[in-house]
């Protein structure tokens, strides 16, 4: 998982140059105030927010699993994947199309079990 869209808090404009928007996180990091001190402690500056993207939709229903189960975690994968994605621009449809891809085997493989 990757945090993004990371808005820093700082007390001069210049220390924003050398913070970056988006972080990779550790394997298995996935408590919002873990990766509130994980953003701070490695680069020594507050944050006044993130959001949290996954790299795949491997990763997305591995973590789900482990958060809910595999019953839930293909239940809330079904709903995930009724989320039209026509307001997205083209290239973010193609982007989105290899997550959903990748997530439904994922799906698939957790069935299989």
């Amino acid at each position: 998982m990757r945090a993004v869209k990371i808005i820093w808090d700082v007390d001069n404009a210049e220390d924003l140059q050398n913070l970056p928007t988006e972080m990779d996180l550790p394997n298995g990091m996935t408590d919002p105030d873990e990766i509130s001190d994980y953003l701070s402690d490695t680069t020594g500056f507050c944050h006044k927010g993130f959001s949290v993207a996954y790299q795949s939709g491997i990763e997305f229903f591995q973590d789900m699993e482990r958060e809910y189960g595999s019953e839930e975690a293909l239940r809330k994968a079904e709903n995930y994947l009724e989320i039209p994605i026509s307001h997205m621009t083209e290239k973010d449809q193609k982007e989105e199309a290899v997550f959903r891809e990748e997530l439904m085997a994922a799906m698939r493989g957790s069935e299989e079990m």
